[in-house]
């Protein structure tokens, strides 16, 4: 039979427990990630009296968390690409800050160097124009070796936030995928949800976007699966995997991000995006390495075409002009993983008379067992370079050169412009030496034409 006393008893420690749970929802008004929580109640098992079923009370049957599982992703995901255009917004910035300042910037050199280059052309004679176009010189190549130390030195950056941020990443990791295990846990003992324990899950996985985007994908047992990428698995239940980097494959100092789970490694790079770590990904794949490759651009082109021009002219000596910048042609690296069989490189040198074509892409010059394949990765378009044959193309000349015994699968990277603005310079050491002069030839004059030489006569002594 009912009894009234323990019907109110049953109230009164069921309202117990919701005052206690209200209390808990103030203490923790400032704790990050903290989750409102509700008692859920509900009536206790009716006796049947015989006149009918009459109330035993009521029960709490569980706390609940007030928690919107599609509001926490859209909360994960805006957060993510926060932090990811604002990483994108600093480093960016700092860049167009270099190259766009009027006075540091490259405009206010090269404007300079080529109206000294005029001066000169006014008046060939003029030593005083001579020697300041070799001034301007030595100070458009200083500008192009600083802001390229400037990109290297936003590189070094770069490389260093992306270790931070893979640090950071491992321990959310590990983190979530300690709490997976101690809900499962804390799950089987009560059969209720541990709320403080998805709440701490919770702020985790929020602040795991903030580096790197997610999905997450929950398990029947309470307990979540992380995924990066295209599906890597980050978080697997209660096992968690490590990020690192390892050297690219042709460029040591260029580091790439691996997942590493078990004995399998592998490369992520190209597929992570979100958060603070794609950011960074992103900003140097996107914006600092093309950034350097057209300062290389600018550097090899201006000094291609000068140099060619220049060795048209004599100078105050009486001799052809030489060389009037000295800038390194494309690099060329080979793949670390190329057969032990393959020696020599190709040989890859700028094309005076195309210069003008010359991109800011790398290009990868791979052999498939019969023939070269060049591939321009900024749109992937192919060339193919037959054995024995020179390929003329985006201001290149490429050949084999040295390289034998290549096998399939051997590759090499060529970079055209990467070095060019670090390593570019004066030839020059006199004004003297500018060849400002036409070299005319000696000869019959023919109608309105210039002079040609029409004979084999030298001149000798009498």
């Amino acid at each position: 039979m009912a009894n009234i006393f323990s019907t109110s008893v049953s109230g009164l420690l069921a309202f117990q427990r919701a005052l206690t749970t209200t209390s808990h929802n103030i203490s923790n008004i400032n704790t990050e990630g903290y989750s409102r929580q509700r008692v859920e109640f509900g009536a206790r098992p009716a006796m049947d009296s015989g006149a009918g079923f009459i109330g035993t009370g009521v029960n709490t049957t569980t706390v609940q968390r007030l928690v919107d599982q599609n509001r926490e992703l859209a909360l994960r995901n805006a957060t993510s690409e926060h932090a990811r255009h604002g990483v994108l917004a600093e480093f960016t910035g700092r860049i167009d800050n270099l190259l766009a300042d009027k006075q540091a910037g490259l405009s206010p050199e090269l404007q300079g160097f080529f109206n000294a280059l005029q001066d000169v052309a006014n008046d060939p004679a003029s030593s005083s124009a001579r020697e300041v176009l070799l001034s301007q010189a030595e100070s458009l190549t200083s500008r192009f070796q600083l802001l390229n130390r400037r990109l290297d030195d936003l590189s070094a950056e770069n490389n260093n936030r992306i270790r931070t941020e893979l640090e950071q990443i491992n321990q959310h990791a590990e983190n979530i995928a300690r709490l997976n295990r101690e809900i499962v846990a804390a799950q089987g003992r009560t059969g209720q949800p541990p709320n403080d324990l998805l709440d701490q899950r919770g702020l985790e996985l929020k602040k795991l976007s903030e580096l790197v985007g997610t999905s997450v994908v929950p398990q029947e047992d309470g307990q979540l699966n992380v995924f990066i990428g295209n599906g890597q698995s980050l978080v697997s239940g209660g096992s968690a995997s490590r990020m690192s980097v390892q050297p690219n494959e042709f460029d040591p100092s260029v580091q790439e991000v691996v997942l590493q789970g078990g004995s399998r490694t592998v490369r992520v790079t190209g597929s992570l995006s979100g958060g603070s770590l794609g950011g960074l990904l992103e900003f140097r794949g996107q914006v600092l390495e093309p950034t350097r490759n057209e300062l290389g651009r600018i550097a090899a082109s201006v000094a291609t075409a000068v140099n060619s021009q220049h060795q048209l002219g004599r100078n105050l000596e009486g001799d052809i002009g030489l060389d009037f910048f000295t800038v390194p042609g494309p690099q060329v690296l080979p793949r670390s993983a190329n057969s032990d069989t393959i020696t020599g490189s190709p040989d890859v040198a700028f094309d005076a008379d195309t210069i003008g074509e010359l991109t800011g892409s790398d290009y990868r010059l791979s052999y498939d067992g019969a023939q070269w394949t060049l591939t321009r990765l900024a749109d992937r378009q192919e060339f193919t370079l037959a054995p024995g044959d020179t390929l003329t193309v985006d201001g290149m000349r490429i050949s084999e050169g040295s390289l034998a015994g290549a096998q399939a699968g051997d590759s090499f990277l060529i970079r055209p412009t990467r070095q060019a603005a670090a390593n570019i310079d004066v030839a020059l050491t006199r004004p003297g030496q500018i060849a400002a002069g036409s070299a005319v030839p000696a000869g019959e004059r023919q109608g309105d034409g210039p002079p040609v030489d029409s004979g084999d006569g030298a001149i000798g002594e009498l």
